[in-house]
């Protein structure tokens, strides 16, 4: 394979905790860092517990990461903001102890010569505001780092969507503005601006109709209303009404309306409404106007209401402006509903380890490889039919499985569905879960020969975890060993198994089994005892780089043992 420095996928200082209870935090994932060139296979080992799986998961985005940054494609995907909020928790610390500091130092000058006591408070002003403009700025650095993060990692999909949608502009230009003359590459790496669903122009057409029409319809309405209502009454300012008396059993309620014009006039009469209700409306022939009337029945003339009669132009207009919104989001959720632009994380895929549990016991195969598709939005069924008939012989199994359910299938041909799951999707990136710890040695031969055909054939960058080195060291390029959270070593796959450094890494090597009776009977495995091996009470471990492309979790001293090892000269960086 040609070696590729284009950077696929870039972690750094990913962090991971999760609470345990009340002050206390599980560190599953502590200050890793690490990337992946574009094709190659990137091995991630460590026993049962070390965080592997954990750090899988947050690069998909399973969890919401506590710290650090994942870059996919040069995008942004993840963010964590407790490195931020400690910044500024740290900063406020040093600025308390700072001005602490400078006002001991003042009081003690103060004391020693108090001629100068007035230059010496205004050195101690200017400092002080020195450090609270300091303080003051890192802050808000810290706050814009906050919601720079929040707003990639909630909107990575559309910032990548919309760069996809100008590179689809400019190769549709190039193609006379025709999506045929696309190359296949091209309308594939498009597809979901391509087939982005649009309102036809006849929605809008009749979406245009409705509104002009409601308008029409309303404005005559009100005019009329308005009209009529002067005809009969002249432009009253107000009317009111006062319930004398009611009836409940004959249902009738006497009411003295009071009616204002716009010359000050007023015009009293009563009125006997047929019906009886608490909450009285009046619309009859004889008035036409619109009352709601309450009433205590203990103080019947206690309660009046004022009216205005209705500004038909006015009214209209408002009425219509929010018909217009109401339908203009309508129209938002309509495609919203129907279309989500997610191509950036469903380009990272992950075949899980349990072959068994990750399957839906009551899904047909061919939903559950569909299922991608479908909430990508994918309606077109004779494509979707095809394109899982395809995945299914590019796995190694056969059209006719697509209509049975998993428990029909073996552990590996469970796992070939998982992985035919992840493929349709047309992934960049695989992560492979610890896809054949859970199977028998033969058929985890199977499975990794599938994964590296699938990669030779597709062009798969693959983050392959796995806790046995002999598995791994088959199939990656480089290798990452981590050990309770944190990453010890990193370095190629051949570099690693000729040259092991860390006391962690030279463990997990001894406990390789060999196909060697007698070398087994003699083989002594390395103990890996932290407290022994390391001594951090001076200076604590940062993750370093030994050779080009060989890191080690190390201190100093250690860093210079591991140079003497590979029999180079002790440098410090």
């Amino acid at each position: 394979m040609e070696e590729n420095e284009e950077v696929l996928l870039k972690v750094e200082h990913l962090c991971q905790y999760f609470k345990m209870g009340p002050g206390s935090e599980l560190k599953a994932v502590d200050d890793v860092s690490f990337d992946i060139k574009k094709g190659e296979v990137f091995g991630l080992v460590g026993e049962s517990g070390c965080g592997k799986t954990t750090t899988g998961r947050s690069i998909i985005k399973l969890y919401d990461i506590t710290s650090g940054n994942v870059y996919f494609k040069g995008q942004r995907i993840c963010a964590g903001i407790r490195s931020y909020k400690y910044a500024i928790k740290k900063a406020k610390a040093d600025f308390s102890e700072s001005k602490k500091s400078l006002q001991e130092k003042l009081n003690v000058a103060l004391k020693s010569d108090s001629a100068d006591a007035a230059s010496l408070k205004k050195e101690y002003v200017a400092e002080l505001n020195k450090k609270k403009a300091e303080l003051k700025k890192t802050i808000a650095e810290q706050k814009s780092l906050i919601r720079a993060a929040k707003s990639d990692y909630k909107n990575c999909e559309k910032i990548y969507f919309n760069k996809l949608k100008e590179e689809y502009a400019e190769a549709l230009g190039n193609a006379g503005s025709k999506v045929e003359n696309l190359s296949e590459e091209d309308k594939e790496k498009y597809r979901a601006v391509i087939n982005q669903p649009k309102i036809p122009p006849k929605a809008w057409l009749i979406t245009a109709f409705t509104l002009f029409f409601a308008a029409v319809v309303i404005l005559a309405m009100s005019i009329w209303q308005y009209v009529v209502f002067n005809n009969e009454y002249g432009s009253y300012v107000s009317v009111s009404a006062i319930v004398t008396a009611s009836d409940e059993a004959s249902g009738t309620t006497f009411v003295d309306f009071s009616v204002t014009d716009e010359d000050g006039e007023t015009v009293s009469y009563s009125a006997v409404v047929d019906y009886y209700d608490p909450e009285l409306g009046v619309s009859t022939d004889e008035q036409r106007v619109r009352l709601t009337v309450y009433y205590n029945s203990d103080n019947p003339g206690d309660n009046v209401l004022a009216y205005e009669p209705v500004a038909g132009v006015a009214n209209a207009l408002l009425i219509t402006f929010f018909v217009s919104v109401a339908v203009g989001i309508i129209i938002i959720l309509y495609v919203n509903e129907r279309y989500n632009p997610s191509r950036l994380v469903t380009q990272i895929q992950m075949i899980f380890q349990d072959p068994i549990a990750s399957l839906d016991p009551r899904m047909t195969v061919k939903d559950i490889i569909a299922e991608g598709l479908v909430i990508e939005g994918v309606k077109d069924k004779k494509y979707i039919e095809k394109q899982v008939y395809d995945v299914l012989e590019l796995v190694g199994l056969v059209p006719e499985h697509a209509g049975r359910y998993p428990h029909e299938f073996s552990g590996g041909q469970r796992q070939r569905i998982g992985v035919a799951r992840a493929v349709i999707m047309k992934p960049e990136l695989i992560i492979a879960d610890e896809p054949v710890s859970a199977l028998d040695v033969s058929i985890q031969a199977q499975v990794i020969n599938l994964l590296n055909d699938l990669r030779n054939r597709l062009g798969l960058t693959i983050l392959f975890i796995a806790h046995d080195l002999s598995v791994v060291k088959y199939f990656s390029d480089r290798i990452g060993v981590m050990y309770f959270g944190k990453m010890v070593e990193l370095a190629s796959s051949d570099e690693l198994f000729a040259h092991p450094l860390h006391p962690y890494t030279k463990s997990l090597l001894s406990a390789i089994p060999l196909p060697d009776p007698e070398y087994e009977k003699t083989r002594k495995r390395f103990v890996y005892n932290p407290l022994a091996e390391h001594d951090y009470s001076v200076e604590q471990p940062t993750f370093r780089e030994i050779i080009p492309g060989h890191f080690v979790l190390c201190n100093t001293a250690e860093f210079e043992k591991y140079k003497k090892e590979l029999g180079m000269d002790a440098k410090t960086e």
